[in-house]
């Protein structure tokens, strides 16, 4: 039997918004990286080597956790603070 996804954190949530919107990463690939890396932040961090490994023909270069955050009321970023 399967068990019910856990419900992201603001903070995965924010890793999750920056991995989706870097430049080469599409919905598939998205998919891709967050199965073989377990998270958005560790797939984040696995960006540089997998530019390097694809010739430097793909940079991927992730938006800033600040500009990838919804627009949610300062409250809550101050919980959502890495």
């Amino acid at each position: 039997m399967e068990t019910a996804p856990q419900p992201l954190t603001d903070t995965e949530r924010i890793d999750w918004l920056q991995l989706i919107r870097t430049k080469f990463v599409g919905p598939r690939l998205f998919v891709e990286l967050i199965e073989r890396f377990g998270t958005a932040a560790a797939a984040l961090e696995a960006l540089p080597e997998l530019s390097r490994r694809a010739g430097g023909r793909k940079k991927f270069v992730p938006p800033t956790a600040t500009s990838s955050r919804p627009n949610w009321p300062p409250s809550r970023w101050q919980e959502a603070a890495p």
